[in-house]
Parts: C-alpha cells; structure tokens; sequence
C-alpha cells in the first residue's frame, strides 16, 4: 500500500511519516516558504506553529463569512492501486462554522474525510483521519482540498 500524508489546518493540521508503508508524498509545512510550492491559497490562510506535536502547519481562518481554501500542489498517482490518506487536523469556532477535508483526483472523482462538526464555542483536539481509495485506473493525480467557512451572519 502506499500512502500520502497531508498535515493542514482545518483551522490547523500536521503529517508523520508511516512506519512500514511507502510514504510517496508528505507536507508538514516546516520550510520558510509558505504556502509550499504548487500550493494555492484563497482567502485567509496562515503559516502557524503549533501544530500536531509543536510542528508547522497551515491555519485556515475565517471571520467575515467569505471563507478560506488551501489546496494542495498535484500528487502523482498510480490508477488501480490501493492508497491511504492521512490529515491530521484541529478545529476551533467561536459561532457556527464549516469545515471540510477531501482529496480530488484528475479524473473527476473525490472522497472527503469525515471531520466532525464545529459550533459555538466548540472544536476538536488534534486527530489523525484517514482515507482508504482504490484509485480510479484513469487516475493519474491527486490533490487535497480544505475548507472553512463561517457564515456572514454569526
């Protein structure tokens, strides 16, 4: 099996390594450059220490009911193959808000982890969430997706 591992901000997110597995793409967010290269950023997104065990991360925030996005450079692929997915992501809302993570490939399909919801004053630690895809066979990229979205009126 090989395995991608993206380490985001959901409002906040970090990558390890996996053990025995072939790790063929892993973003911890650690250099200088922010967002890493091939990485697209829309609305307020920032670099941030203090992620998953005190490394960097990516922080997605949004106050003004616009929303943020950061989505991940293409991740070559091999179509039919067995992959897993890993975020490591944290959330915290001071009113109601949206997140969403999920991985697109260049086909056309897409999966999403399934993040817990967030509301007023509410939020999760960080936690490992993890996707296992058979790949589609005309697959050859992937990229992630991350959102978050607080609406105008909180």
């Amino acid at each position: 099996m090989r395995i991608i591992i993206c380490s985001i901000v959901l409002l906040t997110a970090y990558v390890t390594p996996a053990g025995a597995y072939e790790v063929i793409f892993h973003e911890g967010f650690e250099g200088d450059q922010f967002p890493s290269a091939g990485w697209t950023v829309y609305g307020w997104v920032e670099h941030s220490l203090g992620g998953y065990e005190s490394e960097w991360c990516a922080e997605l925030i949004d106050i003004f009911g616009y929303g943020s996005e950061l989505k991940s450079v293409e991740i070559p692929i091999i179509g039919g193959e067995l992959f897993e997915f890993r975020i490591y992501a944290s959330a915290y809302a001071s009113g109601m808000a949206w997140h969403y993570a999920s991985i697109h490939f260049d086909e056309g399909s897409d999966s999403y982890f399934e993040l817990p919801d967030i509301s007023f004053g509410d939020g999760y630690p960080w936690t490992s969430y993890t996707i296992q895809e058979h790949i589609p066979e005309a697959a050859n990229t992937v990229h992630f997706w991350f959102t978050c979205y607080v609406p105008e009126d909180e």
